[in-house]
């Protein structure tokens, strides 16, 4: 527990392995120690603290957004196959129980939404935009092979007619979806409150967008995605990596480091902020866990 380490240093970005994007209907299961997804480990501030305090904003801040989008990623992967595997089955038990994990995973996915996002404006613009615009003008989150399959599949199941007893797990599926996009869309409206996305500034200027598949491979090499074809179960572990490093951070320096000048909706008291905090971390355990669920049968 105490040989945790993430990087060659203190808030440095890994490349972390995905698998090729393949059929929905391709289920690999995953192993893992139980012990890298317990509380013990995730939540264990180890030896490593020290050299994890006090960071630089503008390495944690991009360390943020690399490592938390990687981590949103690996949550698509699993929550693309669980939609697929719900789509295709009527077994109302069974049903029920993806349902209630992809919930989780959705949930978890609106932490990291509000965890990547939460450098300042001034940081966004001076780094994170300038550096995406220079691989492609019209760089976008939607090329994001891992996600591509995920609205159509959504759905289909918020529209599908299930018995009485699926309805419950069904609108809390939905709202869990509703709450994810809400969430992305409020972090963009922050960081970029008055002008269009990059994509969008591509078209209005006429520039040629790539076709799709080379638009996931831009996005993949930006964000340090290697795709591989064989199956690995460095996936599972590179997602507790992930975890348990964000949690740290969140330990250390709480989700609005640094980022309190730029709304009012940051101007928490320290209690409130510690409870939204604990809130945070565990949504993300809830959501490590159904993962590991759903990758592991």
């Amino acid at each position: 527990m105490k040989d945790f380490k993430f990087g060659d240093y203190p808030y440095n970005n890994e490349i972390i392995e995905m698998p090729i994007r393949a059929s929905l209907g391709e289920l690999d299961t995953y192993t893992c120690p139980n012990s890298y997804f317990s509380k013990d480990f995730l939540y264990s501030l180890d030896d490593n603290i020290e050299k994890w305090k006090n960071p630089e904003l503008s390495d944690m801040f991009w360390f943020r957004w690399i490592t938390g989008h990687q981590t949103m990623l690996v949550f698509w992967y699993v929550l693309s196959k669980e939609l697929f595997a719900i789509t295709n089955t009527s077994n109302m038990r069974e049903i029920e129980q993806k349902l209630n994990l992809c919930t989780k995973i959705l949930e978890g996915c609106s932490v990291i939404f509000e965890y990547t996002g939460s450098c300042p404006q001034a940081f966004y613009h001076s780094t994170i935009r300038p550096y995406m615009s220079l691989f492609h003008k019209g760089f976008s989150g939607n090329w994001s092979a891992d996600y591509e399959p995920i609205p159509q599949l959504v759905n289909q199941i918020i529209k599908k007619h299930y018995t009485d007893s699926l309805k419950t797990p069904q609108q809390a599926f939905k709202q869990s979806f509703l709450q994810h996009q809400k969430k992305h869309y409020g972090v963009a409206k922050r960081l970029v409150p008055s002008s269009a996305s990059l994509l969008k500034e591509a078209k209005n200027t006429e520039i040629e967008v790539n076709p799709k598949e080379e638009n996931n491979t831009l996005f993949d090499y930006f964000f340090l995605v290697k795709r591989v074809t064989t199956h690995s179960d460095s996936l599972l572990h590179s997602l507790s990596q992930r975890i348990k490093a964000i949690i740290l951070d969140l330990k250390l320096n709480g989700i609005y480091a640094g980022s309190k000048q730029d709304s009012s909706q940051f101007e928490l008291s320290d209690r409130e902020l510690y409870k939204h905090e604990e809130y945070i971390k565990s949504l993300l355990f809830e959501a490590t866990k159904a993962s590991v669920e759903v990758l592991s049968n």
